[in-house]
């Protein structure tokens, strides 16, 4: 199985952490990402020679790979790849690295803000709808459900079904519905439809 985990890194299913279900695991830390570097990311495997070779096709030169110590792959399986494997130099820069360490330790706290701001946009929402549309406004907003019962969610968006005024789903779009749309986007905010 290979993993990608570019936008999951931080979520668990059933107490798993994603990531760690694949023989191999990418993450993403480009610049919209959890831990953001601007641009790259990071493989993951505890597999020998795929680590080998993603070391040496990333351009380990003369011997750097044996600063890993124990984390290093043993030897013989490094050296079968050392000289087999063509370096594509695609490192993760000193300076992005410097950037990804202090995030990667406050990441757990990272995760409880995107959360909690994702709970108070729920429950502020139909309270601010109510107070400003009048009652019941906010039974015309469906929160579509962001997670299964076993996912340890990270929450980075908020997902709505805008509903009819008797709480149906509507046949064709609202009225008004793009004119809203480019409204808020003109005030910076991050919105978008989806059909």
């Amino acid at each position: 199985l290979l993993e990608d985990s570019a936008r999951g890194y931080g979520c668990s299913f059933d107490g798993r952490m994603c990531g760690s279900f694949g023989v191999v695991s990418t993450i993403s830390s480009q610049a919209n990402k959890l831990v953001n570097t601007g641009e790259g990311g990071m493989v993951f495997t505890n597999n020998a020679d795929m680590q080998a070779f993603f070391i040496f096709s990333a351009g380990s030169y003369e011997e750097l790979w044996r600063k890993h110590e124990e984390m290093s792959p043993p030897e013989e399986i490094a050296l079968k790849y050392k000289y087999t494997v063509s370096n594509k130099s695609v490192r993760m820069t000193n300076i992005q690295a410097a950037l990804m360490h202090p995030q990667l330790l406050v990441m757990a706290e990272r995760i409880d803000q995107h959360n909690s701001m994702y709970y108070h946009l729920v429950e502020s929402t139909g309270k601010k709808l109510e107070e400003l549309c009048g009652e019941e406004a906010a039974k015309r907003i469906y929160f579509i459900p962001q997670a299964h019962e076993k996912v340890g969610p990270v929450y980075d968006s908020l997902q709505i079904r805008i509903l009819q005024k008797d709480g149906s789903v509507a046949d064709e779009e609202l009225p008004g519905l793009n004119a809203f749309l480019k409204a808020v986007q003109a005030r910076k905010y991050g919105i978008a439809k989806f059909s």
